[in-house]
């Protein structure tokens, strides 16, 4: 559908319930008006021999300007005074800022045109959420659970020795240099656990002594991280540089008082009370996880695009940057995972999609239920972000005042995650027994970034408690430029 005045064109195609695209064609007479307001707020800035500051005229301004900051002060006018005359003639009544991508902007012709995704209210029909049929996993710790947590807590606590008397054996730690025959360079040196590479390399290690090389055809898995070796089988000069295991102490009542402990009856009984801890911790969120997939499937939710492509653009972004730290990159991530760069960005996208519903859910039924949050809430948020981003306990005042408003709205809506599931936890029917939730089409997560945690001072990016869910909170759509209400 295309209409005009003399303000402007624009065209309209309704992408969705809650999403339409406008095509804005702007009139010379807007461009130019445009320009005049750059050239006029931009030339205070600058000295022009002879003119006072804001007083010299456009043709020497414009010489004396950067060029990308006049066209961007300029744009911004334009596309601001289009975008409102646009939202006006289409009778829109965006949610939130639309995303704008600008198709040709020109001084000397006079012309700007730009397309702008405008984002409407999201349309809800929730489904009934009282008496939500649960099954709740159950699960007894058992003493083996207990001993195998003991011998865990023991290995951490271990103490790593060279070994200089005897070969390499299963569990030590071997820095190894693999040098395939037809490799000119110096090959590549890492450290392994023996047991934990793959099996050939494991098979060639064991027995060998550090400063020992000997020549083995190894097979390398095809998703061996180093990707030019993924799936060869090489003839490989393998050199041991050296070898090390680790010497775990004796479950004994000293090794109980470095536990902070008294004894090992106490500390058995802590670690069982631990674990029972972490089982109804994980029970629970299976709980959660078949609540938000029952009322995900049977309510009738639309929502803008521009709300799920900025958590997709969000997520993108933190992968990439794991990545790289990494020294590696999404093409690489995704080959050893099976899948094309495609099919990846494809699965985030659902990904995102299920998690915006998912907020929405979150909202509506806050709202329903008239909840609140209380300052002890939302401190007990604000402490957990701080806690997830290394933040010492005396420098927590001086975290709150440095980035208290960067994630004020991530401890909010925190906050409202948790008071909702609570709520709904306790209206739900719930059973005892083995859970097994509906089948779910289920997203890959972007494995590379799943732990990071909030890099100061980009302290929103930590991830949420209960779930990622959190972060797809609706807030401004993602856009070269923001095209304001």
């Amino acid at each position: 559908m295309s209409t005009s005045t003399s303000a402007l064109t624009v065209q309209r195609e309704d992408l969705n319930p809650c999403t339409v695209l406008l095509t804005i064609s702007c009139p010379p007479e807007l461009v130019r008006a445009g320009f005049q307001r750059a050239y006029k707020d931009l030339g205070k800035r600058v000295r022009i021999p002879g003119f006072r500051p804001g007083h010299a005229p456009q043709h020497l301004l414009r010489n004396a300007i950067p060029r990308e900051q006049l066209l961007n002060a300029a744009a911004e006018v334009v596309v601001r005074d289009a975008y409102q005359q646009a939202l006006e003639q289409e009778k829109l009544t965006p949610e939130g800022n639309g995303a704008v991508e600008m198709e040709s902007f020109d001084e000397d012709k006079h012309e700007c045109k730009f397309k702008a995704k405008v984002p409407l209210p999201a349309i809800v029909e929730l489904a009934d959420y009282n008496g939500i049929p649960l099954t709740k996993s159950t699960k007894v710790v058992t003493d083996e659970d207990v001993e195998r947590q003991l011998e865990e807590l023991r290995g951490r606590s271990g103490k790593r020795e060279a070994v200089t008397d005897r070969g390499v054996q299963e569990g030590d730690m071997v820095v190894v240099n693999l040098k395939p025959k037809t490799d000119t360079g110096e090959g590549r040196t890492m450290m392994v656990q023996v047991g934990q590479s793959f099996k050939d390399l494991d098979k060639a290690l064991v027995g060998m002594e550090a400063e020992q090389m000997k020549s083995v055809k190894l097979t390398f898995p095809d998703d061996y991280s180093t990707s030019a070796w993924a799936g060869q089988k090489m003839d490989v000069d393998v050199t041991v540089r050296s070898v090390s295991s680790v010497r775990v102490p004796e479950l004994d009542d000293a090794f109980a008082k470095s536990m902070n402990v008294e004894n090992v009856d106490d500390l058995k009984a802590r670690v069982r009370e631990a674990l029972e801890r972490a089982h109804e911790d994980s029970a629970t969120k299976e709980l959660d996880e078949q609540i938000l997939l029952h009322l995900t499937q049977e309510s009738k939710i639309e929502v803008a695009d521009n709300t799920w492509e900025q958590v997709l653009s969000r997520r993108l972004q933190d992968v990439q940057q794991e990545l790289q730290s990494r020294k590696s990159n999404i093409e690489e991530y995704v080959k050893a995972n099976g899948m094309t760069v495609e099919e990846f960005v494809e699965r985030l996208k659902e990904e995102a999609k299920m998690h915006v519903k998912r907020a929405v859910i979150i909202e509506r039924v806050f709202k329903a239920e008239d909840l609140k949050i209380t300052d002890q809430e939302a401190t007990k948020h604000f402490l957990q972000i701080a806690m997830e981003n290394g933040v010492p306990e005396d420098q927590i005042e001086a975290f709150a005042r440095e980035y208290g408003n960067a994630i004020r709205d991530e401890v909010i809506y925190r906050a409202m995650y948790s008071l909702v599931m609570e709520q709904l936890r306790a209206k739900a029917n719930i059973g005892e027994g083995e859970a097994k939730p509906k089948a779910a089409k289920k997203a890959a997560k972007a494995e590379p970034a799943a732990e990071a945690k909030a890099e100061k001072p980009k302290a929103t990016k930590a991830k949420a408690e209960k779930a990622d869910d959190a972060e797809a909170k609706p807030k401004k759509a993602p856009a070269k430029k923001d095209a304001k209400k």
